[in-house]
């Protein structure tokens, strides 16, 4: 996999920690969730990893749907788009009236137990980073995940544990085992059973 910003930020001690939190806050998947208000401070409207100016869906409604001249523009613009395909052909995303009314930002995302905002690139790119940490085996990021999974779904605590007394900078997950056995019975149905004479 070719490696993004987050192998390299992983890499260094000093940033380590704040991937993990990122690691923990947007994964799985399903924790990504779009900014709907705008924060008290605009000046947070970033995004954390590369610093692009970010917008909340609030904003962009006040900036493009309320505003009826900007509707209209954006309205005719798809418009001819739609009709005309050739003339806009070599138009760039900035050519586009309801991104000229968003001065260009990109919609914010943010994750659970974090004031962190990432913008749709970034978290793609973490996510990736993510899914190539947990295959290759590290033991951090699968056990931040797996600390996660505990969270979400509390009956697999007997099947993953954590190791608290031998966690320091290792992570290391212990998994609990569990010696199983199957009988004959586990594999036959009522009427099989009933025909060799094993249930009445």
């Amino acid at each position: 996999m070719t490696k993004n910003k987050f192998h390299e930020l992983y890499s260094q001690n000093k940033t380590r920690p704040f991937v993990l939190h990122l690691v923990r806050a947007y994964s799985p998947v399903s924790k990504i969730k779009k900014v709907w208000e705008e924060t008290e401070d605009p000046s947070k409207m970033k995004c954390c990893c590369c610093k692009t100016p970010l917008i909340s869906l609030e904003e962009i409604y006040t900036k493009t749907v309320k505003d009826e001249e900007v509707a209209l523009r954006s309205f005719q613009y798809f418009m001819d788009c739609s009709l005309n395909p050739e003339i806009h052909k070599d138009d760039k995303r900035e050519d586009s009236p309801l991104i000229k009314a968003i001065d260009g930002k990109l919609q914010a995302f943010t994750g659970e137990g974090t004031e962190t905002m990432i913008c749709l690139s970034c978290a793609k790119e973490l996510i990736l980073f993510t899914t190539d940490k947990l295959f290759s085996g590290d033991k951090q990021i699968t056990f931040a995940i797996n600390k996660e999974i505990i969270k979400d779904f509390p009956e697999l605590k007997d099947s993953l544990i954590v190791d608290t007394a031998n966690y320091k900078h290792s992570n290391q997950l212990v998994k609990k085992e569990k010696k199983q056995t199957a009988t004959l019975g586990d594999f036959m149905d009522a009427k099989t059973k009933k025909a060799l004479g094993l249930i009445e």
